[in-house]
């Protein structure tokens, strides 16, 4: 009917009111259906939603693509004598890659959804990702390079040539199916080393899963041929076999006249000699490892460096039996670079690392920062900073000159050739608490003197609850020992000073020293 009151007064979808006017009947549902769209298109709503016509029938959908929407309660309330039935939202599709198989086995636990803001790049990223969280029998890895999902066998072999991979994907996401996977071959005729390689005691060395492959003697090319009186001495072993934890090994690092190799979980330290014969295994230690295969690097020929998901661990011999144990010599910074773990274990994964050999620091590379180890014994300098560079570093290298480093495809050098080119990014030097040895005494501090190159702004901490409290001292810029002391004003039991040098130039310190007079003993 066409009567005054007849209305259709709202319409909601999930208590939501799609126009804020009623429509009211024509006298003919096809012009009122059509009438009733065009007030939900002429409305904002939040969340929005639009609406077509056919016949007497109002069609609503959600403008947020998806399934969040499905389920949704659609009510009509009316006026007069109009009637209206509905049905709840139904029929969105999210915009995911909802599974991939291989050989029939499904290699993803869960979808990988698509975001507005994702590229093909980091979409292909965020499926590799999610196959490699999942566990499948076989079991299968991925990566992916610029839009291209690589799916691979864990295991080597041609056991897995000639499987074929559907992807199922619903909603906009379009995604070509692969070709049957190929590739493998028989290791007892061909071999091509894994993702780690290093010359070691007159052979190459490889590690691919499980497996630590071995050159013959002088001849990186032969990983097949058998020793036999000095000559040959190619193979393989599993260390798997050996130790627990060494399913997937990583990097491997000269210890002593030893090797150590190194998965996440353990490290075996082995005897290696040119007869296969006779390797035997020195040392395991169990529950420790490093995450990043780049991050292992040898300092000297008895301490090695790494990043293990605890923070940066060393080892180091116990006592003159050169028995391994594990330092904590990163537990200064332990607290960051977990957090830093935790928060992207794929770019903790990507950490490389270098010991520039002109000064003897540690520079491990981690997402956007550098964490560096300067170690000093002579000196009694043993410390940690950290660099940020404004770049993500993903090489280092050493051409004999000069240490250098690749961020895409742009090559930084630090320092330059001869170590000696700065910029003015800020220094800042943050001492903890100090007490003189005499913690329960209170102190009045009276003056401070210092060994310094270049400008550095000073100020004071004496509160030991809270190491930001701060008062200006005052700006140091040379050797003031014999001249009139920098004056302090303050009282507490602690000190803690902080340095900051905001100029171009070489920014050194050589000590510093707090003069204070004691007080009341605790």
């Amino acid at each position: 009917t066409a009567n005054p009151g007849d209305n259709i007064r709202l319409v909601r979808v999930n208590n939501v009111n799609l126009y804020d006017t009623a429509v009211a009947h024509t006298g003919d549902n096809t012009t009122t259906a059509t009438a009733v769209a065009a007030a939900v298109n002429g409305f904002t709503s939040s969340p929005n939603y639009t609406a077509t016509s056919s016949g007497a029938v109002v069609t609503i959908t959600a403008a947020t693509t998806g399934t969040s929407s499905n389920g949704f309660v659609v009510s009509v309330e009316v006026e007069g004598a109009v009637t209206a039935a509905t049905t709840n939202m139904a029929g969105g599709v999210d915009d995911a890659i909802t599974g991939i198989t291989v050989d029939s086995v499904q290699v993803m636990d869960k979808a990988v959804q698509w975001v507005d803001t994702d590229t093909a790049t980091t979409f292909a990223q965020k499926v590799a990702d999610e196959i490699n969280r999942t566990s499948s029998a076989p079991e299968w890895t991925a990566t992916a390079v610029a839009g291209k999902l690589n799916i691979m066998a864990f295991e080597s072999g041609i056991d897995f040539n000639s499987k074929a991979a559907v992807v199922t994907a619903t909603g906009g996401v379009q995604a070509t199916s692969p070709a049957a996977t190929s590739g493998g071959f028989s290791s007892s005729t061909s071999y091509t080393p894994g993702k780690f390689v290093r010359a070691f005691k007159n052979k190459m060395h490889s590690l691919s899963d499980s497996l630590w492959h071995y050159s013959t003697i002088a001849n990186p090319s032969d990983w097949f041929t058998p020793y036999s009186s000095g000559t040959g001495g190619a193979g393989f072993d599993n260390l798997s076999n050996h130790a627990r934890g060494s399913e997937n090994l990583l990097a491997m690092a000269s210890y002593f006249e030893n090797v150590a190799i190194f998965g996440e979980e353990t490290i075996q330290i082995w005897f290696n000699d040119p007869d296969p014969a006779k390797l035997q295994q020195v040392q395991v230690l169990n529950n420790t490892g490093t995450i990043a295969q780049n991050s292992v690097a040898e300092f000297g020929d008895s301490d090695v460096f790494y990043l293990s998901r605890s923070g940066i661990r060393s080892l180091r011999s116990r006592d003159s039996s050169n028995a391994a144990f594990v330092g904590d010599i990163g537990n200064p910074i332990d607290d960051l670079l977990v957090s830093a773990i935790q928060s992207d274990l794929n770019t903790a994964k990507d950490a490389t690392a270098i010991l520039d050999p002109r000064d003897g620091r540690y520079l491990l590379a981690l997402g956007s920062k550098v964490y560096v180890f300067s170690y000093f014994p002579s000196s009694k300098v043993s410390a940690w900073s950290v660099y940020e560079p404004g770049f993500t570093i993903t090489d280092w290298a050493y051409d004999g000159r000069q240490v250098l480093c690749r961020a895409g495809d742009a090559l930084y050098t630090l320092g330059g050739e001869n170590n000696d080119q700065y910029d003015s990014s800020a220094v800042t030097v943050q001492l903890p608490f100090l007490d003189g040895g005499k913690p329960a005494t209170s102190k009045t501090f009276t003056g401070l003197d210092a060994v310094v190159e270049n400008d550095w702004v000073v100020s004071l901490g004496t509160d030991p609850t809270d190491i930001t409290l701060r008062a200006d001292v005052g700006t140091l810029n040379k050797v003031t020992y014999g001249l009139a002391r920098v004056g302090l004003v303050g009282h507490s039991t602690h000190a803690a000073l902080r340095l900051v040098c905001s100029r171009t130039g070489a920014a050194k310190i050589g000590n510093v020293a707090i003069h204070y007079q004691p007080d009341e003993a605790g």
